[in-house]
C-alpha cells in the first residue's frame, strides 16, 4: 500500500505538462520514475521481472534505488517510454 502512496505523490511532482515531458525525455529514469511510469501504464513489477527475466526482487531493489543497476534501467525506461524513432 506504501508503495502506492508513494508512486502518487511521486507523480503528483509531475502533473504539469513540463515536469512530465522533462522526466519523459530523460535518457534513464530513476527509481522513482519508474515506479510513478509504472504507476501511469498500470502495469507491474513482475510483469517488468517477467519481461527480463529478472527476479521480482531485484527489480524491487531497483526501483527502490537500493541497486542502481544502470544498464537495466536504462531498458527498463526504454520498454517503457519507447521513443518514436525507434519503431520497426
Amino acid at each position: 500500500m506504501l508503495d502506492i502512496i508513494q508512486a502518487l505523490y511521486i507523480m503528483s511532482l509531475y502533473t504539469d505538462n513540463k515536469n512530465m515531458e522533462r522526466m519523459m525525455s530523460r535518457e534513464i529514469m530513476t527509481g522513482d520514475e519508474i515506479r510513478v511510469e509504472l504507476a501511469r501504464q498500470k502495469r507491474t513489477r513482475r510483469e517488468i521481472a517477467k519481461q527480463f527475466g529478472l527476479s521480482y526482487d531485484y527489480i524491487c531493489r531497483i526501483v527502490r534505488g537500493t541497486r542502481d543497476a544502470r544498464e537495466r534501467r536504462k531498458q527498463i525506461t526504454e520498454y517503457l517510454c519507447p521513443q518514436e524513432g525507434n519503431k520497426d
